[in-house]
């Protein structure tokens, strides 16, 4: 299905973007939020340990990948209006150098280069615990403005029309709500 959505929201209630992106990033066990984020850089902060390791005995790529794409992300949302959202277009991820859980806490620090009307580029870097660059990123991101609706206690929000929500004739859609032709 295709449907409308709102950036910034916690169930269906407009939230602010710690609530709906800090707070449940907080809840992992393996990222951590150490400093606010500020307009234009945040910093995580995590501890890999095996339950991230790859076949070959070392932390997988995609960690340390996921980590620099949140930190380019939330940098970039934190830049952007109340009616202004995002998605990467494209990450460019460099590995320096491989990490193990015994790499100590890695911090991730994102910053936004530029943000224009339609596209925003932000850059990220992964150090380990001993302060070593492991893993350096680019992201380019596409900004959009995104429909706010007011929520009233008691009324249901909008709804998106029929002829909207339900895929192509012909279609089918798989159980993450993806069409496809049948």
């Amino acid at each position: 299905h295709i449907g409308w959505g709102q950036q910034t929201r916690g169930g269906r209630r407009r939230a602010s973007t710690a609530r709906t992106y800090l707070r449940p990033a907080m809840a992992r066990a393996h990222l951590q939020v150490v400093t606010n984020a500020l307009v234009h850089r945040v910093v995580f902060e995590g501890k890999p340990d095996r339950s991230v390791y790859n076949p070959l005995g070392a932390v997988h790529g995609g960690y340390a990948a996921t980590l620099l794409d949140i930190a380019c992300g939330i940098a970039t949302h934190s830049s952007l209006g109340p009616s202004r959202g995002h998605t990467t277009l494209e990450l460019k991820v460099s590995y320096l150098r491989g990490l193990s859980e015994d790499s100590g806490t890695v911090r991730a620090t994102g910053r936004v280069v530029s943000v224009g009307r339609r596209v925003a580029f932000a850059e990220a870097t992964l150090h380990d615990g001993a302060g070593r660059l492991c893993a350096t990123a680019s992201s380019t991101l596409l900004v959009f403005d995104v429909e706010l609706f007011a929520i009233t206690p008691g009324v249901a929000p909008p709804t998106v029309p029929e002829d909207v929500a339900a895929p192509p004739a012909g279609t089918k859609s798989t159980a993450s709500g993806i069409p496809y032709r049948t």
